[in-house]
């Protein structure tokens, strides 16, 4: 049976830095899946599930600063991120990115994320 979502996910590949509230430095992560709901990440902190944090990247000209929770962890490193709070400026940036996902996974004829990968676990 096919999952059902909320909001279609496209594979991502950029890197971004996800911080503790209040940390002034982050560490490193590896954006593999985003949504406009939500994203996938390798690497970086291990925070706990249902911890806030912030997590930012830039892609084109846009930067993308979101409040986060942790929704899922695997064994592996990976974590499912939840966004929080997001400002209308905020879920722009977020449409506008999953839309050039989208319309250059059609172009070149790829599935969305959701039909190409297992979920990440408890997402």
């Amino acid at each position: 049976m096919r999952e059902r979502r909320k909001a279609p996910r496209y594979a991502f590949g950029l890197t971004g830095q996800l911080h503790r509230p209040g940390e002034r430095v982050g560490s490193k992560v590896a954006v593999r899946i985003i949504s406009t709901n939500g994203c996938g990440v390798e690497g970086g902190t291990d925070p706990n599930i249902g911890n806030k944090c912030e997590l930012y990247f830039d892609w084109h000209n846009l930067h993308v600063g979101a409040e986060a929770e942790v929704a899922s962890r695997d064994t592996t490193g990976r974590m499912g991120l939840r966004f929080l709070s997001l400002d209308r400026e905020m879920q722009g940036r977020l449409k506008e990115i999953c839309d050039a996902l989208r319309e250059r996974a059609m172009a070149v004829g790829l599935p969305k994320q959701q039909d190409a990968v297992q979920p990440l676990a408890g997402s």
